[in-house]
């Protein structure tokens, strides 16, 4: 992804300390964004992931780069997270991209786990 700010070190890894950070961090017009959500054993087998807003972005499930995008407007872009990097306890999804010109309705992520047997 281009940009005149590089990302800081390991900013995707489980152990940074984003604790300085407010919700975002990053050059104007750039979106850089970590949530950590919790999941008891056995209680999600797979997640879709939706964004708005953002142009250009890569997603990271538990340190692992799973997915990129290219969206362009206010519709929402959806796509599976592979489901065997889910994890009892705590997992954290890190996003890194760009605010779509266009979109007028502002940047949303919206990650929904799927029940074992349910779609």
């Amino acid at each position: 992804m281009g940009g005149a700010t590089a990302a800081p070190s390991g900013w995707t890894a489980a152990g940074f300390d984003d604790s300085s950070w407010s919700a975002t961090l990053g050059a104007p017009g750039r979106l850089r964004a970590r949530r950590a959500f919790w999941l008891e054993s056995g209680a999600a087998s797979e997640a879709v992931l939706r964004v708005r807003g953002l142009s250009d972005y890569q997603v990271w499930l538990n340190e692992a780069p799973v997915g990129r995008g290219g969206l362009v407007g206010d519709a929402p872009e959806s796509f599976e997270l592979d489901g065997k990097r889910l994890r009892p306890g705590r997992n954290l999804l890190a996003i890194e991209g760009f605010r779509a010109a266009d979109a007028t309705a502002g940047e949303a992520l919206e990650l929904t786990l799927v029940s074992p047997g349910r779609r």
